[in-house]
């Protein structure tokens, strides 16, 4: 940081004096371009740690799945991506009922059935978390399998 005292040139030229301190943003900027991505990094890593499969979402659209959502529906990351939830993996039973959850974002728990890239139809506990980002609503849904569930209770 240093102090400075610049003359300008305004309009009808006027000779404007302009006194201030001139600071070099770009360390700052880069140190938390840094940071961001090492909570990022570290959220990553949480979310591969736990033996819930992880999905984010905006609207059913699919920004990030973890393994073990990956694994639970047989699709990887970059297919999952390209699909909705809603008309991909959703049992074709429950696509209203999770569509009305994603529209309303509605928080609470509850039962569902998904249906694997394999075509087989699981039994699974979704358990949505709805955040506003940039304007938009996120959805962080932890899922577990029904017998997961009865097994780690």
């Amino acid at each position: 940081m240093r102090n400075a005292t610049t003359t300008i040139k305004g309009s009808l030229d006027r000779l404007l004096e302009l006194d201030g301190e001139l600071r070099d943003l770009s360390f700052e900027r880069d140190d938390a371009l840094l940071k961001l991505r090492e909570s990022e990094h570290r959220y990553r890593a949480l979310c591969e740690a736990g033996f819930e499969a992880i999905v984010i979402h905006r609207d059913g659209e699919v920004l990030a799945a973890n393994n073990a959502f990956q694994d639970l529906t047989g699709y990887n990351e970059e297919e999952l991506k390209s699909y909705s939830l809603l008309v991909k993996i959703m049992h074709p039973d429950f696509r209203k009922e999770a569509e009305r959850r994603i529209c309303d974002e509605v928080d609470e728990p509850y039962n569902s059935k998904l249906v694997r890239k394999d075509g087989e139809v699981v039994d699974v506990y979704i358990h949505p978390k709805y955040v506003k980002y940039n304007g938009h609503g996120l959805c962080r849904a932890a899922v577990v399998t029904i017998w997961e569930e009865r097994k780690h209770a």
